[in-house]
């Protein structure tokens, strides 16, 4: 290989099902809570094959669209408050499969 270039990989063909409900269940741990679309981790378990099914499509395909996080405000003392943003469980779904995936191909990256 010529000094200066460097050789890139996709790595959609590595997203696997078995990664995607490793990712699942670390959102799952962590109690994620609902984002702009409402879904809690309740709702996004009834479907549960279908959703992450979809995800791993859109993911592979790279159609995936995250949606917006929503804002939350918590009051921090009498006068002042401030936002926590919070992300859509199948967007922090689709985050853990990517930082699943990093951690298997390039180790601590």
């Amino acid at each position: 290989m010529a000094k200066g270039k460097i050789k890139v990989h996709s790595l959609t063909g590595r997203i696997t099902s078995k990664l995607v409900f490793e990712a699942w269940r670390s959102v799952r741990r962590n109690r994620g809570a609902a984002g702009v679309d409402k879904v809690s981790i309740q709702m996004f378990e009834q479907n549960l094959d279908a959703n992450l099914d979809r995800l791993m499509r859109e993911l592979k395909q790279r159609t995936y669209e995250p949606l917006p996080a929503r804002r939350v405000y918590i009051p921090k003392d009498a006068k002042a408050t401030k936002f926590r943003p919070l992300a859509s469980i199948s967007r922090n779904t689709g985050r853990q499969s990517e930082i699943g995936l990093r951690k298997r191909c390039c180790g601590a990256c």
